[in-house]
């Protein structure tokens, strides 16, 4: 009964992403472009987790279509502590949990994605590999924090001190990759596609829930010629680039719901 309830909930909430209604369980998203893309990729973040309830969530993670997300999330289950996962492609692919938020324990990640499908990390001093399934070109990066039982929960607070993506297309040397993993330290090749940081805003409890906040993509600095279009107006791209990022978003909180329940599920058959 239980995962039927899962389907028909991820069922709706897919309805909700091509009528681009927001739900009232995402109380901030935001998506930004990076300027460039490269074969491989390192998702570089400093954050602090101040408070989060039962059911909150957090996940900061690079994607191309909003399925498949490859970064970290933040979850809180009841009576545990926040627990941080590893993003590796759709959500039968997140891994761990592999250790806890602490609140008010700053934690550095490094998030390491190879263009021979692999991908490393090292959290808060826990390390890892996994061999990813499926690695589409890394064109975004999300920001998801929320609660899933609605907006009248309280917000996660998790500041962000540090959130910068780099790329190159060169191939990385071995002593490259384990000092970025160890000391974290860039590959000398890699060139910054992105670099922000987030402090949450006030708690609201209001159930009107506001559009996602999307900036526009940054302008590329390149000499290479490209070729440009002008069949589409600046409003139709920007509701183009809302209703993904509104995609994006419910994708992964339906995805965080199943997971949670399958969780739930399997700790009542071991009971």
């Amino acid at each position: 009964m239980r995962i039927i309830v899962a389907i028909m909930l991820v069922f709706t909430l897919a309805l909700a992403a091509w009528t681009t209604v927001p739900l009232h369980s995402m109380l901030y998203h935001e998506a930004r472009r990076l300027s460039t893309i490269g074969n491989n990729t390192l998702l570089a973040v400093e954050f602090m987790v101040k408070d989060i309830g039962n059911y909150g969530y957090a996940s900061i993670y690079l994607t191309y279509n909003g399925v498949y997300a490859y970064g970290l999330i933040i979850l809180k289950a009841p009576g545990k502590n926040p627990e941080i996962y590893v993003m590796a492609g759709d959500q039968n692919h997140w891994h761990g949990p592999v250790r806890d938020a602490r609140i008010g324990e700053d934690i550095t990640a490094h998030i390491l994605i190879l263009k021979n499908k692999t991908l490393l990390y090292n959290i808060g001093g826990k390390t890892g590999k996994y061999d990813l399934v499926y690695l589409p070109p890394l064109t975004t990066l999300h920001l998801v924090m929320g609660n899933i039982t609605g907006r009248t929960s309280t917000a996660p607070k998790i500041i962000f001190k540090k959130i910068v993506v780099y790329v190159t297309n060169s191939s990385l040397p071995g002593r490259e990759i384990s000092a970025t993993l160890s000391h974290g330290i860039p590959p000398k090749s890699m060139i910054v596609a992105l670099n922000i940081s987030f402090i949450p805003m006030t708690t609201t409890t209001s159930t009107v829930t506001p559009t996602p906040t999307i900036a526009p993509p940054p302008k590329l600095n390149t000499t290479t010629t490209q070729s440009t279009t002008t069949s589409s107006s600046p409003r139709q791209e920007w509701l183009g680039q809302q209703s993904f990022a509104v995609l994006a978003a419910i994708i992964v909180i339906s995805a965080i719901t199943v997971f949670l329940l399958r969780k739930k599920i399997i700790a009542t058959r071991n009971e």
